[in-house]
């Protein structure tokens, strides 16, 4: 749960630095609407707000994370409906130009990295 939690957050952070309204407008739309429901049934519709504000603001993802994986450890036919929608985004087309726009950011890694995903928002 944690893991899908995570890579929701993930998902959509690409988007939120657009805009929020602008996530509606795309394939990150149903995702969307499902975490808002989440963040609406457990009273954290601030903790959302802020995020949309600062997306990318490892503490407010990490609490998102929290809330996500709460609610998924609680809902077994949300984590499949989660899980099928999250799947058809990172397969989308739309999604992977949105993170695989180039630049002159360089990254540079050292060691073993496992189950990871880097960010990079360019304000």
């Amino acid at each position: 749960m944690e893991t899908l939690a995570i890579q929701t957050i993930a998902l959509l952070t690409p988007y939120l630095v657009k805009g929020a309204e602008e996530i509606t407008k795309s394939v990150a739309k149903d995702v969307w609407e499902k975490v808002k429901n989440i963040f609406k049934s457990k009273d954290k519709e601030n903790l959302l707000e802020k995020l949309e504000i600062n997306p990318t603001d490892l503490k407010l993802q990490a609490q998102a994370e929290y809330v996500i994986q709460e609610e998924l450890e609680n809902n077994t036919e949300l984590v499949d409906i989660l899980t099928k929608l999250v799947m058809d985004l990172e397969s989308s087309t739309e999604y992977k130009s949105e993170i695989n726009q180039t630049g002159n950011d360089n990254i540079a890694v050292g060691g073993q990295i496992n189950n990871s995903t880097i960010s990079i928002n360019k304000k």
